[in-house]
């Protein structure tokens, strides 16, 4: 059976949530955001550590939080980075595993169904990804003028959680490190790599990304709606 780590990215400020801390302590129905996902995967056995990071300051707050829900897996605390790419890549040196999970506490919305399936898919490498509900253009910014259009049935909007061969996701960290370049989410880096393939898997549309006070309420409602339906 394949171990896992789970990086999990916990080390943002949510400035745009405008919260009077961080997001990933702020209140979901009652339960902080974080614990969301540390939940939906405290049963899959192949995830044997959590690596999560952490914002300047907040570190007993984020041990506090984990405690009160009693979330046993072994935790290892790193200090947040500058940019999300230094805290991948400062959080992948901590992780004991070759494979690992890379997840965010701004998506609390992934089910341990979710990762059950992308622990289980046969590729070393995966996302969730989500179908795009709307028509994309391409424009010059500079001219702002439309220069064209992109197929929607191609394109997917990429989702976390993801799951990575450690090596792979650190030599595409190195070699962004080398060309100065920066990515938001790691898929793009192992792509730029060359020579990997990584799979997909169809993601919900309900699997958002809190960034906004309105995302906030939207996730709410989700939440109450599926312990409702339960």
């Amino acid at each position: 059976m394949k171990q896992f780590s789970m990086i999990y990215l916990c080390g943002g400020i949510g400035k745009r949530t405008a919260l009077l801390r961080p997001k990933q302590l702020g209140s979901l129905n009652g339960i902080p955001m974080m614990i969301y996902s540390l939940l939906a995967v405290a049963n899959i056995d192949e995830v044997s550590e959590i690596v999560i990071n952490y914002p300047s300051g907040h570190l007993q707050d984020i041990k506090d939080v984990l405690a009160k829900y009693h979330i046993v897996k072994p935790v290892v605390y790193v200090p947040a980075g500058a940019t999300r790419q230094e805290s991948v890549m400062a959080m992948l040196d901590q992780c004991s595993n070759d494979h690992v999970i890379v997840h965010e506490a701004a998506r609390p919305l992934a089910s341990e169904r979710m990762f059950r399936d992308i622990v289980e898919h046969p590729s070393d490498n995966v996302s969730f990804l989500a179908e795009v509900p709307f028509s994309v253009a391409v424009v010059s910014e500079k001219k702002r003028v439309v220069v064209g259009n992109l197929e929607r049935r191609t394109l997917r909007n990429i989702q976390l959680p993801q799951k990575f061969d450690r090596a792979v996701l650190i030599s595409a960290h190195l070699r962004a490190k080398s060309l100065n370049k920066r990515y938001t989410e790691d898929t793009a880096a192992c792509l730029d790599l060359g020579g990997v393939e990584i799979g997909y898997l169809d993601g919900p549309s309900t699997n958002i990304k809190v960034t906004y006070p309105e995302d906030l309420a939207l996730v709410e409602m989700i939440i109450r709606g599926e312990q409702h339906d339960d």
